[in-house]
């Protein structure tokens, strides 16, 4: 069951209150997508993943922590992106949130959370079957993972893990080439256990032009090719087969999230 709570926070940049929303219990069925994405009911909770201050628009998971570096925050609040993201944009609110949130970070050199926003935005999207949005917001977010694995060893396991993570948005943003050669060079290294049969599964979709959203539980159950893809937000089923041990998958998901 899912809970929610609110509270008065400060902004810690213009200083004026609000009432945000906390989140105070929930849970999660299953398994996270192929992007990491939490199933339900944890998948529904984004909004009280962030908090947006009315006021000045500054964004944060609490808006009231004191910042180290609050002058770099304001030149970045006063920028062109940050005005256009707050007054210029014609998307969701929450999507908005994520992706100045996406900006924020990257200026302060957190290129990897960065990352992570511009995909929860790309999430948004998809809730409101906005494909062009869901596109450019994974595009941002493919653009901050190589950002964050510039000059860093590719064979190093959390490196390893965000590149097997990239392959999935590069699909689902349809920079086909990209994703090919990156999973192709992930499949060299004939990867074991739940990481090569994510990676063999989507290969076969990426040689489908599959974009749909899947579940590391599909690739676990998936023993062939899928079928043709069906109609948008009908989801496809793999085919029945042999599934993973589960145990295996579960410390896979663990590492992933660290």
């Amino acid at each position: 069951m899912t809970t929610y709570g609110s509270i008065e926070a400060t902004c810690c940049m213009c200083h004026s209150t609000s009432i945000q929303t906390t989140l105070a219990s929930t849970n999660r069925f299953g398994t996270a997508d192929l992007d990491l994405r939490p199933p339900e009911m944890v998948r529904s909770t984004m909004t009280a993943w962030i908090q947006a201050c009315p006021n000045c628009g500054y964004v944060a998971e609490k808006i009231g922590v004191e910042l180290l570096t609050p002058d770099l925050v304001r030149r970045v609040l006063a920028g062109d992106r940050w005005r256009e993201l707050m007054f210029g944009w014609k998307g969701p609110d929450l999507a908005s949130a994520f992706l100045r949130a996406s900006l924020l970070k990257r200026e302060l050199g957190q290129p990897h959370d960065a990352a992570d926003s511009a995909l929860r935005a790309a999430w948004v999207a998809d809730d409101r079957h906005d494909r062009v949005l869901s596109i450019e917001c994974r595009k941002e977010a493919t653009q901050l993972t190589d950002l964050a694995l510039e000059g860093k060893d590719p064979d190093d396991e959390a490196c390893r893990r965000m590149r097997i993570r990239q392959v999935d948005i590069l699909r689902r943003a349809e920079i086909w080439t990209a994703a090919e050669r990156l999973c192709e060079d992930l499949l060299d290294g004939s990867p074991e256990g739940t990481a090569g049969i994510v990676l063999r599964f989507q290969a076969s979709l990426i040689q489908k032009r599959d974009t749909y959203c899947y579940a590391i539980s599909d690739a676990l159950r998936w023993t062939r090719p899928p079928l043709e893809p069906g109609p948008e937000g009908d989801r496809q089923q793999p085919a029945a087969g042999k599934t993973a041990p589960w145990m295996s998958a579960l410390r896979w998901l663990t590492s992933l999230r660290r």
